[in-house]
């Protein structure tokens, strides 16, 4: 591949990777609750993997949308992002608008939008500061059809069942912490990535463990306000607020969109 588009294709994977974590459990009705405020260790407290993947997903479904900042390091260099994301029913209807520093990729700042499933880059000087549009139902596309195979995993309906059956063990770790202004409670998930759908499609050749640990932590609200996770020497924090804010979220108007034939992301 180019290696121009090998690092769009790098930037999109990185906008949808935000997507993926956002969207964990956003359309799960259940009636069990846990209390996101429960003293560690305390069973009475509604710890139960089932209810509390309900309760999470609940108090997002209801919210919708959030305002997400992410954090990706690596070998000393680092990868921020920061924007909004409108979780829908379903991967189709879920829409994001981001910014992300990519300096570490050569890219600078790059913006991205997916709305209607189409992802729009903006690289900056690469593409005369226009974005580069990618409809991930071209299946002409090979990096179309790879973004449109993890965003078909941002599914909420299937996300959290996805991550409730690869679940190893789940428990309380330390004390609650305040972010965003609400006090939130520590999780770590133990992840067993061989019972992920299609994980190692989505990450060929990336050497993936056995499994991966994340710490999650919800709000007394039960809303999702932190995950990190640090694999094979990479770190991921991302922080979520401003849940159920207004946002809009719009394709770029079509003379802010390329015509160059980079637009052909992926293709030989």
């Amino acid at each position: 591949m180019h290696p121009r588009r090998k690092q769009l294709a790098t930037a999109a994977s990185i906008a949808v990777l935000v997507l993926g974590v956002a969207a964990c459990g956003a359309d799960a009705p259940g009636t069990e609750r846990f209390s996101g405020s429960g003293a560690a260790g305390d069973a009475s407290a509604g710890m139960q993997q089932a209810a509390f993947f309900r309760t999470v997903a609940d108090a997002q479904a209801d919210a919708r949308t959030s305002h997400v900042s992410m954090k990706i390091e690596a070998n000393g260099q680092s990868i921020t992002a920061e924007g909004d994301v409108s979780l829908g029913k379903t991967a189709a209807d879920t829409s994001m608008a981001m910014t992300a520093d990519l300096g570490m990729l050569g890219l600078g700042s790059t913006s991205m939008v997916l709305a209607d499933r189409v992802l729009f880059v903006n690289p900056g000087a690469m593409s005369d500061g226009k974005y580069i549009r990618i409809a991930l139902d071209d299946t002409s596309n090979p990096i179309a059809r790879r973004l449109a195979a993890i965003t078909d995993q941002i599914d909420p309906s299937q996300q959290l069942k996805q991550l409730e059956d690869s679940v190893r063990s789940m428990r309380p770790s330390g004390a609650p912490v305040t972010i965003d202004g609400v006090q939130a409670q520590p999780y770590e998930l133990e992840l067993d990535t061989g019972t992920i759908p299609g994980l190692a499609e989505k990450a060929p050749g990336a050497g993936l463990p056995k499994s991966i640990t994340y710490t999650v932590y919800i709000g007394s609200d039960d809303l999702l306000r932190r995950v990190t996770a640090t694999v094979a020497g990479t770190s991921i924090t991302a922080d979520f607020s401003r849940w159920g804010s207004a946002v809009d979220i719009q394709p770029p108007p079509d003379d802010q969109v390329t015509a160059d034939p980079l637009a052909g992301l992926g293709r030989s």
